[in-house]
């Protein structure tokens, strides 16, 4: 009878023991996958924007997860960048920096508690932009006619986005007046989309 105790209360702490190793060598909480789509095309022009976005194993955008680009040129120097995906689960970094030639850009998620690993390759080209006085085009206007290239715009537009930044980000100046106040602006142009955006 005692015997029996003695096993049953030996097997009783084993359980338990089972049970805590289960629970420290097991998270809790596992991270969860996210996939990396790279949004960019394979031909960009040095200050374009490179633009990936992050989405859950459902497909809902990822926000706030820092996420590292590597661009290898055809001479392996490499360049690395960083950025953090928006509300819209958007990453993107400026080309301006990279000169003109061939890359393959690797984009990984940074290491975090809520997310897997996960990362995209990509082959791209950048290509050199000519500029207002290499295509005659003196008075600054684009191709489009719609907007001046950035060096031709304000010191400041009127949201604060500065010269440098438009140059930076690959930005127009779009002028415009309403009712006879200047409301000009510095916006993004989206080669993929063929427009801008305000």
């Amino acid at each position: 009878m005692d015997n029996d105790k003695t096993i049953m209360a030996l097997l009783g702490v084993i359980i338990i023991m089972l049970l805590i190793g289960i629970l420290i060598f097991t998270p809790i909480f596992s991270k969860e996958d996210c996939r990396i789509e790279i949004s960019s095309m394979d031909s960009l022009n040095v200050g374009d924007q490179f633009t990936i976005h992050l989405s859950d194993s459902n497909g809902n955008p990822i926000s706030n997860v820092g996420i590292v680009f590597t661009f290898k040129d055809s001479n392996g120097a490499v360049t690395t960048k960083q950025a953090t995906t928006d509300s819209s689960g958007n990453a993107q970094v400026g080309l301006g920096d990279l000169s003109a030639g061939g890359y393959s850009v690797n984009c990984s998620v940074l290491e975090n508690n809520k997310y897997k690993e996960s990362s995209a390759s990509k082959q791209i080209s950048i290509n050199q932009v000519q500029t207002a006085s290499q295509t005659s085009q003196s008075n600054g206007l684009s191709e489009d006619g719609y907007s001046y290239y950035p060096q031709y715009g304000p010191a400041v537009d009127t949201r604060g986005v500065t010269r440098e930044q438009a140059i930076a980000n690959n930005m127009h100046y779009i002028p415009m007046t309403i009712d006879g106040q200047n409301v000009g602006t510095y916006v993004p142009y989206d080669a993929k989309a063929g427009c801008y955006h305000t």
